[in-house]
C-alpha cells in the first residue's frame, strides 16, 4: 500500500514537473521568437527542470542536453545583452550541408556508444535530437535565421521521442514548440527583429 501511495506521488511529482516546464518552454520560445533577451530565463529553467526528467527516465543524452541547455540560456542571455541590436544572420547552403554531415556523423557515434554501453532509451534517436538541437542553439544565440527550419524538425522528432517514453505533456509542449517555430521564423524573416 504505502509502495503504491509512494509510485502515485512520484508519478504526481513528475506531472507537476513536466507541467511546469512545459509553461516556462512557452514562455522562452514567446521570448525567443520576439527576440527578447528575458527569454533565456524561461529556457534555462525548463532545460533545469527536464535534467531531472530525463534523467528519471534515463534518456542519457536528453539529460546532458538539458544540462548544457541551461548553461547556454545563461550565454543566450549574455550575448544577446552584449550589443545594442543584433541583427538577423542567414548562412549559406554549404554551411549548412556541411553542419548537418559533421552532426550526423557526431550523433551516429553517440548513438553507437551508448546502445551497446549504457541502458539509455532510444540511443539513436535520442543522440539525433540532441545533437541537432545543440547545434540549432547555437544558431539561435547568434541568431541566425535557419535555427528555425532545424527547430521545425527538432521538435517533431521530440513529440515521437517524448510520446514513447510516456511523457505526453512534454511531447505536447514539443507540439507547440513545433507551432511556435513556424511563428518563430516567420516573425524573424518579416521583422528584422532586434535583440532586447
Amino acid at each position: 500500500m504505502f509502495l503504491e501511495w509512494a509510485f502515485c506521488l512520484h508519478l504526481f511529482c513528475l506531472s507537476f514537473l513536466e507541467i511546469i516546464a512545459f509553461i516556462a518552454g512557452i514562455v522562452y520560445l514567446i521570448g525567443i521568437g520576439k527576440s527578447r533577451r528575458w527569454g533565456w530565463w524561461f529556457g534555462g529553467i525548463n532545460a533545469g527542470i527536464y535534467v531531472y526528467l530525463c534523467l528519471e527516465l534515463s534518456l542519457y543524452v536528453q539529460t546532458v542536453l538539458q544540462f548544457i541547455y541551461v548553461l547556454l540560456a545563461f550565454v543566450g542571455y549574455w550575448n544577446w545583452g552584449r550589443e545594442e541590436v543584433h541583427q538577423v544572420k542567414k548562412r549559406n547552403l554549404a554551411f549548412h550541408l556541411a553542419a548537418i554531415a559533421s552532426c550526423s556523423i557526431l550523433a551516429l557515434s553517440i548513438g553507437f556508444t551508448l546502445e551497446h554501453f549504457t541502458d539509455q532509451a532510444l540511443p539513436i534517436q535520442d543522440a539525433f535530437i540532441g545533437v541537432f538541437a545543440l547545434f540549432a542553439t547555437v544558431l539561435t544565440i547568434l541568431h541566425i535565421l535557419e535555427n528555425w527550419y532545424y527547430w521545425l524538425l527538432i521538435n517533431l522528432a521530440s513529440v515521437y521521442l517524448f510520446s514513447l517514453q510516456e511523457l505526453y505533456i512534454t511531447a505536447g509542449l514539443f507540439l507547440v514548440n513545433f507551432a511556435m517555430s513556424v511563428w518563430g521564423l516567420y516573425a524573424w524573416k518579416t521583422n528584422k527583429n532586434e535583440c532586447v
